[in-house]
């Protein structure tokens, strides 16, 4: 994972003047976060930041914000851990109960907690930029 601030930088190089790009990135909601959250997602990604924050990151790659909305819960849940999770035991079988595919259900098991106790606190961000003229 190379992150956002170096991958737009990155990106930026390729992108033709005129041209765009559109990603998600994890972005908090709120400036006050419970510490426990606060706590995960500083060791797991400690890039994380606000709306604000990853807006400037697009000026500082040189680009120009065009437009940006936060992904609903739904997204999260319906589409993404409840699927990943159903899945589970398949996965498990497929990688014979290993002890890291265990630790790895675990894992999502306890992110999938955490984001049903805190989903005001963050979301995915969806943002379009525009490399200038």
């Amino acid at each position: 994972n190379i992150g956002c601030t170096k991958g737009l930088q990155y990106w930026a190089t390729l992108i033709k003047p005129g041209g765009h790009i559109a990603f998600s990135e994890i972005t908090w909601l709120s400036e006050k976060r419970d510490p426990q959250i606060e706590g995960y997602w500083m060791t797991e990604y400690p890039e994380i930041t606000t709306v604000a924050g990853n807006l400037e990151k697009i000026a500082q790659a040189g680009l120009d914000t065009i437009g940006h909305f936060i992904l609903p819960p739904s997204s999260w849940i319906d589409s993404y851990y409840k699927p990943l999770m159903a899945n589970s035991e398949s996965f498990l079988a497929r990688h014979n109960h290993s002890a890291l595919s265990k630790q790895i259900v675990e894992a999502t098991q306890l992110e999938y907690d955490l984001y049903l106790s805190h989903q005001s606190a963050y979301s995915y961000g969806f943002y379009i930029a525009r490399k200038p003229q």
